[in-house]
């Protein structure tokens, strides 16, 4: 398996910037799909937020000092919130943070078109390359080849052996950076958020997948 994959990766070598900026794109895509679900905070907190003792507390306390960690920045943007909605209505708000997920919606699947954008040159590249040294192959192949072989399994593995190759190209290149870079953004943003709270769903996934597979088995 892993020697087929590294002759895939061998013709991959040849695309490096287009790879490049595939991973480039999407990992600014997940970023602004994080930004996204982060921006559903506020929403949430304005539509069933009415105590008013609440939003007073949090005028009262002032701006907190800005720090880099998930309770401070909530802290934070929820004094702009309340302050705003007190100065320009909850109905301003609402539009605001309505319009601004809008956009950054539209931004993060702009960078997700530019990420399959550049997919395209290393999927058709790659299968040229590899049509290419077949033909070659087959220019030197002696004549006693064609005799024993059918033309119709040489036209088959010309086109659908290849187009098959066209996807493990794109499954190899999603194995190898995609999958792991997605895994590490998310996880980030939940220790960013909370670590501890991250943690404890770390003990308790494994604990929970052997209950699961107990109960299937007993079933």
């Amino acid at each position: 398996m892993f020697k087929d994959l590294g002759k895939i990766l061998r013709y991959l070598t040849r695309y490096k910037l287009y790879a490049g900026l595939n991973v480039l794109f999407n990992v600014l895509s997940m970023i602004f799909g994080i930004f996204s679900l982060a921006m559903i905070i506020p929403f949430l907190q304005i539509l069933f937020n009415t105590d008013a003792a609440a939003q007073a507390k949090i005028l009262a306390d002032g701006l907190p000092p800005f720090k880099w960690s998930g309770d401070a920045l909530s802290k934070y943007f929820s004094y702009y919130v309340t302050d705003m909605v007190n100065h320009r209505g909850a109905e301003y708000v609402l539009l605001l943070i309505s319009v601004s997920l809008v956009a950054v919606i539209l931004v993060k699947n702009l960078f997700r078109y530019l990420a399959i954008f550049y997919m395209a040159p290393i999927r058709n590249g790659t299968v040229k390359d590899i049509r290419n040294e077949m033909y070659d192959k087959i220019l030197v192949l002696p004549l006693s080849y064609y005799s024993a072989e059918r033309k119709g399994d040489i036209m088959a593995r010309m086109t659908n052996d290849i187009q098959e190759i066209e996807w493990s190209v794109m499954q190899s290149l999603e194995m190898l950076t995609i999958t792991p870079l997605t895994i590490l953004v998310y996880l980030g943003f939940l220790i960013f958020l909370s670590g501890q709270l991250t943690l404890l769903v770390f003990i308790l996934l494994p604990i929970t997948g052997f209950l699961i597979a107990r109960i299937a088995k007993s079933l």
